[in-house]
């Protein structure tokens, strides 16, 4: 028992150490600016996740004297703003209920050495795994991950629902709401799925449910706080249900588009036919997000691998690119798609 313990306890920290690092490439990037909203979508990450590591990193007291935080002015310019991170109460509950989603972080990368250019709170074992893994991590001029959509760019009512949502995430509370004209009661969120490719934010529920929350219906006078306020979603108390399995959440880093949490992860091999450079940066660009996706070029061509969950959603991506794309496994698939091919042709014919 002792063992197993342990060992999650490694697993655990692995991936925050993981995820603080990626975070710390951002922080320290002079090209773009990251809110933390920003963050989310960069990291793939729910925005209380987000919330969440930003509050980690900063709980670091080597650190906090070199973070600079700036808020948008009414000019759109944004200027730095004093924070008192000594008052770590307020400071957290600003931060985790959304407060400085908006505001941009920097953080001075001076600040990540210490001698021979070892980062200050990392052995040495781990600077070498690090350094390996991530070899422009420390240097000033980082790549960074750019999403094909913005967040900012959906309707403020789904973004409210965002931040209402999270907020009953993170306290383990039930929700309910008007779901396309009925009633949904007894609602366990766990975290907010962002289908990059339609720009369509998702809840799933501790069931496995997805709700979509532009359907989300605006909410009736009875649900506000007072006059003034409308809330789409109503929390109602703590929930005794158990949260989503850790093999469902695994899940969703196969997922194209949102798809049932049934289906079977498969693996895709695409090969890319492209007469200029515009055509492999726009597939790139596209699926930049994808945790297992990787482009290889041989014999004069790119291929495209990934584990997938999602076929439908996967094979309208593949028709939107005609014939540029041909499908060689699975095969069920390449079928699929072949006798798709002859119905379009035959239909013109």
């Amino acid at each position: 028992m002792k063992a197993k313990t342990e060992f999650t306890s490694i697993k655990n920290r692995n991936l925050q150490f993981e995820h603080l690092t990626k975070l710390l490439a951002l922080l320290i990037c002079e090209d773009i600016d990251f809110t933390i909203e920003g963050i989310s979508l960069a990291m793939d990450i729910p925005l209380f996740q987000a919330r969440q590591y930003i509050l980690d990193l900063f709980s670091i007291k080597e650190l906090t004297s070199d973070i600079e935080c700036y808020q948008e002015d009414n000019t759109g310019n944004y200027i730095e703003i004093d924070v008192d991170y000594t008052k770590k109460e307020l400071w957290s509950k600003q931060l985790l209920t959304g407060y400085f989603d908006k505001y941009i972080f920097k953080l001075n990368p001076a600040v990540l050495y210490i001698g021979d250019k070892l980062p200050l709170w990392l052995s040495q074992i781990e600077y070498s795994q690090l350094t390996s893994k991530y070899p422009d991590l420390f240097n000033q001029a980082v790549n960074t991950l750019k999403t094909k959509r913005d967040i900012s760019s959906l309707p403020q009512a789904v973004k409210e629902r965002v931040s209402e949502i999270q907020a009953a995430i993170l306290n383990k509370y039930e929700i309910e709401f008007s779901y396309n004209g009925t009633l949904q009661t007894g609602i366990f969120p766990q975290f907010l799925y962002h289908d990059t490719d339609r720009n369509i934010i998702y809840c799933v529920d501790s069931e496995r449910n997805c709700y979509r929350l532009d359907r989300i219906d605006s909410a009736s006078r009875k649900w506000a706080s007072n006059k003034n306020k409308m809330h789409d979603i109503k929390i109602t108390k703590t929930s005794t249900k158990p949260p989503l399995s850790e093999e469902d959440r695994k899940k969703c880093d196969y997922m194209w588009g949102m798809a049932d949490f049934k289906e079977a992860p498969i693996q895709v091999c695409v090969k890319i036919y492209h007469d200029t450079r515009n055509l492999l940066n726009k597939v790139k660009d596209e699926t930049r997000l994808r945790k297992y996706a990787r482009i290889e070029e041989h014999d004069g061509f790119s291929y495209y691998y990934d584990t997938i969950i999602g076929v439908d959603n996967f094979r309208s991506w593949l028709r939107s690119y005609g014939s540029s794309l041909i499908v060689l496994e699975p095969e069920s698939l390449a079928k699929k798609m072949k006798e798709s091919a002859k119905k379009i042709i035959n239909l013109y014919s």
